[in-house]
């Protein structure tokens, strides 16, 4: 989640794992439970990059880095694209 342009924040059990296949071209909706409303109106826009993609014949590709294949969904449709991602926050007190 981005809470500024710079704030890229993983969000409370945020991997979203798909287990049927995807054709080449095919789209898959995924659902999951998300942020309180209240929380939501923070985020500016949330950052999708895949951890692994299993192929047919069973080999796996994963990133080399984090984010190394990403798409990033902003709540303002007119915000500029990011060329590369900033680095991750990671939170190490509860407040």
């Amino acid at each position: 989640m981005f809470y500024t342009l710079q704030d890229l924040r993983r969000p409370y059990m945020g991997e979203w794992l798909s287990t049927k296949p995807i054709r080449s071209g095919e789209e898959q909706t995924l659902e999951k439970p998300g942020i309180s409303a209240q929380g939501a109106q923070a985020v500016m826009g949330w950052a999708v990059f895949p951890g692994s993609v299993k192929y047919e014949d069973g080999t796996i590709w994963r990133p080399q880095s984090e984010g190394e294949c990403f798409h990033v969904i902003w709540r303002d449709p007119q915000h500029p694209d990011l060329p590369a991602l900033p680095p991750r926050q990671i939170e190490i007190n509860p407040d």
